[in-house]
């Protein structure tokens, strides 16, 4: 299984490799490509899985403030909710 994934492009889809991908390893490529050189897997539920979605998502969260285009708190929660348990089913 490793040697396919080691071979899928790095840019999936979230929803399809978040439903599809287990690979820690290809997660790990992933978080490389995304987030800066200070991993923290050990606050993220020590998968490299979990470290990007919840960094992905705090990037979204923070480049939506910036661009003072945030819904309201309960609205955001929805929304976070809502993907993680699609993502958990």
């Amino acid at each position: 299984m490793r040697e396919i994934t080691s071979r899928l492009v790095r840019d999936l889809d979230l929803k399809i490799a978040s439903e599809f991908i287990f690979d820690e390893s290809y997660w790990k490529q992933r978080c490389y490509q995304l987030l800066p050189k200070n991993y923290q897997i050990n606050e993220h539920g020590l998968t490299w899985k979990q470290l990007f979605f919840e960094t992905h998502l705090q990037q979204v969260r923070q480049f939506l403030t910036r661009h003072n285009y945030l819904p309201c708190q309960s609205a955001w929660k929805s929304l976070v909710l809502m993907n993680w348990r699609e993502d958990t089913d």
